[in-house]
Protein backbone atom coordinates (compact mmCIF):
# COMPACT_ATOMS: atom_id res chain seq x y z
CA UNK A 1 0.00 0.00 0.00
CA UNK A 2 1.28 3.49 -0.88
CA UNK A 3 1.17 6.69 0.71
CA UNK A 4 -2.07 7.89 -0.77
CA UNK A 5 -3.79 4.41 0.30
CA UNK A 6 -2.55 4.97 3.41
CA UNK A 7 -4.30 8.39 3.41
CA UNK A 8 -7.71 7.64 1.98
CA UNK A 9 -8.17 5.22 5.01
CA UNK A 10 -8.33 1.52 3.53
CA UNK A 11 -8.78 -1.11 6.53
CA UNK A 12 -5.27 -2.03 6.76
CA UNK A 13 -3.83 1.48 6.90
CA UNK A 14 -0.99 2.59 8.76
CA UNK A 15 0.96 5.80 10.36
CA UNK A 16 2.08 7.92 7.37
CA UNK A 17 5.96 7.74 7.08
CA UNK A 18 7.92 10.50 9.35
CA UNK A 19 7.37 13.82 7.81
CA UNK A 20 4.55 12.69 5.77
CA UNK A 21 2.34 14.89 6.88
CA UNK A 22 -1.60 13.99 6.49
CA UNK A 23 -4.16 16.11 5.78
CA UNK A 24 -7.58 16.03 8.51
CA UNK A 25 -10.47 17.11 7.81
CA UNK A 26 -13.06 18.97 10.21
CA UNK A 27 -15.61 16.09 9.81
CA UNK A 28 -12.43 13.39 10.82
CA UNK A 29 -11.53 15.90 13.90
CA UNK A 30 -15.22 15.64 14.94
CA UNK A 31 -15.43 11.61 14.50
CA UNK A 32 -12.24 11.67 16.54
CA UNK A 33 -13.52 14.02 19.50
CA UNK A 34 -16.95 11.61 18.96
CA UNK A 35 -14.99 8.60 19.85
CA UNK A 36 -12.82 9.99 22.60
CA UNK A 37 -15.97 11.16 24.32
CA UNK A 38 -17.45 7.69 24.38
CA UNK A 39 -13.80 6.00 25.49
CA UNK A 40 -14.01 8.31 28.20
CA UNK A 41 -17.75 7.98 29.45
CA UNK A 42 -17.84 4.25 28.71
CA UNK A 43 -14.55 3.92 31.02
CA UNK A 44 -13.19 1.57 27.86
CA UNK A 45 -9.42 1.52 27.73
CA UNK A 46 -9.32 -0.09 24.69
CA UNK A 47 -11.37 1.98 22.63
CA UNK A 48 -9.46 4.80 24.40
CA UNK A 49 -5.80 3.13 22.94
CA UNK A 50 -7.37 2.40 20.11
CA UNK A 51 -6.96 6.47 19.15
CA UNK A 52 -3.07 6.70 19.55
CA UNK A 53 -0.59 4.85 17.75
CA UNK A 54 1.70 2.40 19.82
CA UNK A 55 4.37 5.12 20.34
CA UNK A 56 2.14 7.94 21.34
CA UNK A 57 3.18 11.29 23.56
CA UNK A 58 0.22 11.51 26.15
CA UNK A 59 0.78 14.60 27.77
CA UNK A 60 -1.93 15.33 31.00
CA UNK A 61 -0.14 17.98 32.53
CA UNK A 62 0.95 20.78 29.85
CA UNK A 63 4.64 20.88 31.66
CA UNK A 64 4.48 17.67 32.92
CA UNK A 65 6.47 14.11 31.49
CA UNK A 66 4.35 12.74 29.20
CA UNK A 67 3.25 9.38 28.93
CA UNK A 68 4.92 6.85 26.44
CA UNK A 69 3.48 4.50 24.40
CA UNK A 70 0.00 2.21 24.64
CA UNK A 71 1.54 0.18 28.05
CA UNK A 72 1.92 3.53 29.83
CA UNK A 73 -1.38 4.93 28.63
CA UNK A 74 -3.18 1.84 29.42
CA UNK A 75 -1.65 1.95 32.86
CA UNK A 76 -2.88 5.70 33.04
CA UNK A 77 -6.46 4.93 32.04
CA UNK A 78 -7.26 1.80 33.99
CA UNK A 79 -6.17 3.66 37.06
CA UNK A 80 -7.38 7.32 36.76
CA UNK A 81 -10.61 6.85 34.64
CA UNK A 82 -11.46 2.67 34.59
CA UNK A 83 -10.91 2.46 38.38
CA UNK A 84 -11.61 6.31 40.07
CA UNK A 85 -13.73 7.34 37.93
CA UNK A 86 -17.93 7.34 37.54
CA UNK A 87 -20.95 8.79 36.11
CA UNK A 88 -18.83 10.45 33.34
CA UNK A 89 -19.85 13.57 31.31
CA UNK A 90 -17.59 14.85 28.52
CA UNK A 91 -18.15 17.66 26.22
CA UNK A 92 -16.45 19.49 23.33
CA UNK A 93 -16.28 22.34 21.16
CA UNK A 94 -13.40 21.56 17.90
CA UNK A 95 -11.62 24.88 17.42
CA UNK A 96 -9.98 24.04 14.34
CA UNK A 97 -8.44 22.00 12.19
CA UNK A 98 -5.16 22.56 10.48
CA UNK A 99 -2.95 19.88 8.30
CA UNK A 100 -2.60 17.22 10.87
CA UNK A 101 -3.48 18.77 13.95
CA UNK A 102 -6.87 19.89 15.84
CA UNK A 103 -7.47 22.47 18.69
CA UNK A 104 -10.67 21.47 21.05
CA UNK A 105 -12.10 22.82 24.42
CA UNK A 106 -13.71 19.94 26.50
CA UNK A 107 -15.67 20.06 29.49
CA UNK A 108 -15.51 17.04 31.59
CA UNK A 109 -17.63 16.09 35.32
CA UNK A 110 -17.58 12.96 36.86
CA UNK A 111 -17.39 11.01 40.87
CA UNK A 112 -14.08 10.87 41.61
CA UNK A 113 -13.57 8.04 43.63
CA UNK A 114 -10.39 9.06 46.07
CA UNK A 115 -12.72 11.76 47.55
CA UNK A 116 -15.89 10.56 47.11
CA UNK A 117 -16.91 13.75 45.00
CA UNK A 118 -17.58 15.71 42.10
CA UNK A 119 -15.02 16.86 39.89
CA UNK A 120 -15.70 19.23 37.26
CA UNK A 121 -12.79 20.38 34.18
CA UNK A 122 -12.23 22.75 31.46
CA UNK A 123 -9.80 22.13 29.14
CA UNK A 124 -7.93 22.55 25.99
CA UNK A 125 -6.89 19.62 23.67
CA UNK A 126 -3.84 19.80 21.08
CA UNK A 127 -3.66 16.87 18.86
CA UNK A 128 -1.51 15.53 16.34
CA UNK A 129 -2.11 12.95 13.91
CA UNK A 130 0.53 10.51 12.60
CA UNK A 131 -2.25 8.56 10.05
CA UNK A 132 -5.04 6.00 9.99
CA UNK A 133 -5.92 2.78 11.32
CA UNK A 134 -9.22 0.99 9.19
CA UNK A 135 -9.95 4.78 8.18
CA UNK A 136 -9.85 6.27 11.37
CA UNK A 137 -7.68 9.40 12.95
CA UNK A 138 -4.98 8.02 15.10
CA UNK A 139 -2.91 10.30 17.07
CA UNK A 140 0.64 10.48 18.24
CA UNK A 141 0.87 13.19 20.10
CA UNK A 142 -2.02 14.71 22.68
CA UNK A 143 -1.52 17.47 24.93
CA UNK A 144 -4.25 19.04 27.31
CA UNK A 145 -3.75 21.79 29.30
CA UNK A 146 -7.12 22.22 32.33
CA UNK A 147 -8.43 23.53 35.14
CA UNK A 148 -10.58 21.55 37.41
CA UNK A 149 -12.77 22.23 40.64
CA UNK A 150 -13.46 19.26 43.65
CA UNK A 151 -16.94 19.32 45.62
Amino acid sequence: MDADESQAGGATSRPSPAGAAILVTSEEAMAWLHAYKHAWQERDVDAALALFTDDASYRERRFGEPLLGHKTLESYWRDRVFEHQRDIAFDFQLWGVKGNELMARWQASFIWLPINGLMRMDGVMHVTFAGRRNGRLIGSDYSEWFDHTEK
